[in-house]
């Protein structure tokens, strides 16, 4: 498996295309044959995220990296971004791609979405990845924090520039040598944006995921959890609620890895995945 020369996924975010969603244009991108797989993302980011991952993951799935209501390229309405409303976004999004069932993919809290969905609509979700799943905690940017406070959060987002976007990003990773000023600007742009903000800070105001952690035992689904070693946002001892909670559960946790697993060991995770959903051994070739 290897990087597609013909393709510049860095440009990830402006390639693919729009479907209708009850009303809102969402941007998604589709590459491959095969059972379809979905990726989600967490609060605040879009379909960049999965940049080093399509490729790999399209050569075995029909893949389809979907920008969030309120993110990337979709429309940015002003509604209720809580958890429920992300679940039945899904379902609608689901429904208008004609797609009956599906394996998924998620990241942070993205994967708590995702988890509110498998408890909604069991029978549409096959294998599920979840990649450190979670909310806000304690351990992010003091900034972060602010954000997700009611009217707090309005008057902070004016401080969001580049250097917060740096901050974060050498946060998410155990290799700091990631973060290019590339990136810095790629993830920052979108926040210059006020909708792009307002879809954010309404995420992070109406968080509440306790139903959600309450009805882990729901679940009977297998799910692989993945897990950075070194995750500064997420520490590992998060585990054990999906541990005690998941009837179905295998852990894969990857050494020298920050928050953003499938980007910082994106070779490690890819293979892990196809390993996990198609029941295979794959060899590891390359780095990263």
């Amino acid at each position: 498996m290897g990087v597609d020369e013909q393709k510049n996924y860095e440009n990830l975010s402006h390639m693919g295309t729009c479907i209708d969603v009850e009303g809102y244009k969402i941007h998604y991108y589709e590459e491959g044959e095969g059972q379809p797989l979905l990726l989600v993302h967490g609060i605040g980011q879009s379909i960049y995220t999965w940049r080093n991952n399509i490729q790999d993951l399209s050569t075995y799935f029909r893949v389809i990296a979907i920008d969030m209501i309120g993110c990337g390229q979709s429309d940015k309405p002003e509604l209720e971004y809580s958890i429920r409303n992300n679940c039945e976004f899904l379902r609608a999004f689901l429904d208008a791609m004609e797609i009956e069932t599906i394996h998924i993919v998620a990241f942070s809290s993205g994967a708590i979405q995702v988890l509110d969905f498998i408890q909604n609509y069991p029978e549409r979700i096959e294998k599920v990845v979840l990649i450190s799943p979670g909310g806000l905690t304690r351990y992010y940017p003091m900034l972060d924090k602010l954000l997700a406070i009611r009217y707090i959060g309005d008057f902070c987002s004016a401080l969001l520039n580049p250097s917060w976007m740096r901050k974060r990003l050498l946060e998410c990773f155990f290799d700091e040598t990631n973060v290019t000023d590339k990136m810095v600007e790629k993830l920052y742009k979108p926040f210059m944006n006020r909708d792009c903000k307002g879809a954010m800070l309404s995420n992070l105001h109406s968080w509440n995921d306790s139903e959600v952690f309450a009805g882990l035992g729901t679940i009977s689904h297998s799910i692989l959890l993945v897990w950075g070693q070194n995750d500064q946002w997420h520490p590992s001892s998060m585990m054990s609620i999906y541990e005690e909670g998941l009837q179905n559960l295998k852990i894969q946790m990857i050494r020298n890895c920050g928050h953003l697993a499938h980007e910082e060991k994106y070779r490690e995770f890819n293979l892990n995945l196809l390993e996990f959903i198609t029941g295979e051994k794959f060899e590891k070739q390359g780095n990263g």
